[in-house]
């Protein structure tokens, strides 16, 4: 998958929404980020 599809995808991880709905608000952005970060070191 990449990046663009995880974005536009539902994740569970973000309770089952689409990331690039989370990003107009600075908490789900956060959020966002920390899924993004734990992926990036693989921490699932």
């Amino acid at each position: 998958m990449n990046a663009r599809n995880w974005f536009e995808n539902r994740i569970p991880s973000q309770d089952g929404q689409q990331p690039c709905t989370l990003m107009h608000n600075i908490h789900k952005f956060t959020l966002v980020m920390d899924t993004l970060s734990r992926l990036e070191h693989g921490i699932f």
